[in-house]
């Protein structure tokens, strides 16, 4: 599987309410939101990198996660909590993560394993 891009989409529920026929909006592309040439797993390893390193990325990534919903500067501790949530889908890992020295970065394949699940809308170039 080869996948190019990946691109996430949303409905604003006030507005949908009010129009007669909902409009998806596109919220981010990975490849523009994380500069990563495509959706690969070594591409989704290099966007965790970023985001549990770069804090400009870990806010961008913040926002995304709550449908830009959430404007609140994401911290250290803020920072350790998502890491840990994209890496540990198992509660007893993610408990460890958080316990342990923080958010350490797992190997590629494992990491889009547990990204697949939780994508909003998955798009094939």
């Amino acid at each position: 599987l080869n996948l190019k891009d990946l691109v996430t989409y949303f409905l604003n529920l006030r507005q949908a309410n009010v129009q007669e026929t909902p409009r998806w909006e596109q919220e981010y592309r990975l490849t523009e939101a994380y500069q990563v040439p495509d959706a690969s797993v070594s591409s989704m390893h290099t966007a965790l990198t970023r985001i549990a390193s770069e804090p400009h990325i870990l806010q961008r990534y913040y926002v995304y996660n709550s449908v830009s919903y959430n404007h609140l500067t994401c911290e250290d501790s803020c920072r350790i909590e998502h890491v840990c949530a994209i890496q540990h889908v198992a509660f007893n890992t993610y408990a460890t993560c958080l316990h342990g020295l923080g958010a350490k970065l797992v190997p590629g394949f494992l990491l889009i394993l547990t990204l697949l699940p939780s994508l909003h809308v998955l798009e094939v170039l």
